[in-house]
């Protein structure tokens, strides 16, 4: 019935490999083109899944910074409001010609003597050297402290704040 292909046989044949050849880069290139398709769905929707739990921990963390300066402004007011009611009071360092009280070592102390600060055994203090007057460090004491009163604050805000892994 085909016998005048016969002397095409070899060209038919050659014509079929080719055909199926094609047919077969043709499957592959398509189910490639769909995996490909499918890959991009799932990375896009991964991202939005992805974006929507940034945007939830951005929230959180926003609100846990927004209450940790709130807490910081209202430690440092009140530590405000504190050195205000209560100032430092005039600080004199005395100069170096100063000398530490000493005590008189007079007579030990008798028996039944020792709550009463009275009897032969207690001594007076006597201060030796002259006291001198040195300047006066309140404002500085003043500055260290509103100093650390601020870092106490900045540092509670750091530790309030939720540590995000990287």
């Amino acid at each position: 019935m085909f016998a005048f292909l016969a002397p095409y046989k070899l060209y038919v044949a050659a014509a079929g490999i080719i055909v199926l050849l094609l047919f077969c880069w043709w499957g592959y290139h398509h189910i490639e083109t769909i995996g490909k398709a499918k890959i991009k769905a799932q990375d896009a929707a991964a991202l939005v899944k992805a974006n929507e739990q940034i945007a939830r921990e951005n929230i959180v963390l926003q609100a846990a910074a927004v209450k940790a300066a709130g807490e910081r402004d209202a430690a440092q007011k009140a530590l405000s409001d504190y050195i205000a009611a209560n100032p430092i009071g005039p600080v004199i360092v005395c100069n170096k010609n100063y000398r530490r009280p000493s005590v008189s070592k007079s007579a030990p102390l008798a028996a039944g003597n020792y709550d009463t600060g009275t009897g032969p055994g207690v001594g007076s203090q006597v201060l030796t050297g002259s006291l001198s007057q040195g300047p006066d460090i309140s404002p500085e004491l003043d500055t260290i402290v509103r100093s650390f009163g601020t870092l106490a604050g900045l540092y509670r805000e750091l530790q309030e704040q939720p540590v995000t892994p990287k």
